[in-house]
């Protein structure tokens, strides 16, 4: 009996260095790749995509998404995620 990946859409606010972009990024890496097919959307344009993509993971840039609060640009990027959602759709 073979099961399929599960696929996990991994989010983080910015795409720099940082704590929360290095939980990320293990996380993306650390999965067992036969039991998950892992994607991270992430907003701005840091390192962590070129990371990611070296190791074959697939990226997702939100370029209005950010840390500080912006009415209009928490819109635009809520819009595209609920894009990303429906394209990729995650199991997690």
């Amino acid at each position: 009996m073979t099961t399929r990946q599960k696929k996990v859409l991994l989010a983080v606010t910015k795409s720099n260095g940082g704590g929360a972009q290095r939980y990320v990024t293990d996380l993306a890496m650390g999965l067992p790749q036969e039991e998950f097919s892992v994607v991270v959307a992430a907003g701005s344009n840091g390192p962590l995509f070129g990371e990611l993509k070296k190791y074959g993971i697939r990226t997702h840039r939100i370029k209005r998404l950010g840390r500080d609060i912006c009415t209009v640009d928490d819109w635009r990027a809520f819009r595209h995620f609920q894009k990303i959602i429906a394209a990729e759709e995650p199991d997690i």
